[in-house]
């Protein structure tokens, strides 16, 4: 049996062409918010054993939460912009948002589809020319405090996660929740990105 050419050449160009159609998995990089929250979770693993434990766990979470903000872990986090507000004259505050970012290719069991937070961003009236609502940024600021309702006192819009805490997904007791609570800090940087 003889083989052409032309059906060799064939063949050949059908294998490359395959082959730079195949989709490649990128494994994505994990950012330094969920290695916290995964350590977290594993270094207290009963944490909700019960209503003392998960109280004293939910004490310390907050603690850590805020010494790990104070030193940037949420900088590699994105980030919505949802609304821009001047709340006194010539000042001006943004509500970035983590709940809307988490792409479909994010696992579901992953610690980040149950991470929920606000950011009120301080923001010089120079950065607000840079930004558009719902574009996602990765922000880089200063901690000032977790807000409660006073969060009205910089902007009009709704944030979504008021405590600070974890507990368990309602609809699976298997899946964590991390909340973050409402962070007021001062924006410093500001750059476009990507959904998780």
């Amino acid at each position: 049996m003889k083989i052409s050419y032309k059906f060799l050449s064939i063949i050949l160009i059908s294998i490359i062409i395959y082959s730079c159609n195949e989709s490649k998995i990128i494994k994505r990089k994990e950012i330094k918010l969920e290695v916290f929250l995964n350590g977290f979770f594993e270094s207290n693993p009963n944490w909700n054993q019960n209503d003392i434990i998960h109280k004293e766990i939910n004490e310390k979470f907050k603690i850590e939460i805020q010494n790990q903000i104070e030193n940037g872990i949420l900088e590699d986090f994105p980030l919505e912009l949802g609304e821009i507000n001047e709340y006194e004259k010539g000042k001006y505050a943004a509500i970035f948002i983590s709940h809307y970012i988490k792409s479909d290719s994010l696992d579901f069991n992953n610690i980040l589809q149950n991470t929920n937070f606000d950011i009120i961003g301080l923001i010089s009236p120079e950065k607000i020319k840079m930004i558009q609502n719902g574009k996602t940024y990765l922000v880089k600021g200063k901690f000032k405090k977790f807000l409660k309702g006073d969060f009205k006192n910089y902007v009009n819009g709704m944030v979504y996660t008021p405590s600070v805490e974890v507990s368990e997904d309602i609809l699976s007791k298997d899946r964590k929740v991390a909340d973050l609570g409402i962070i007021l800090m001062e924006i410093k940087e500001i750059v476009e990105t990507r959904k998780l």
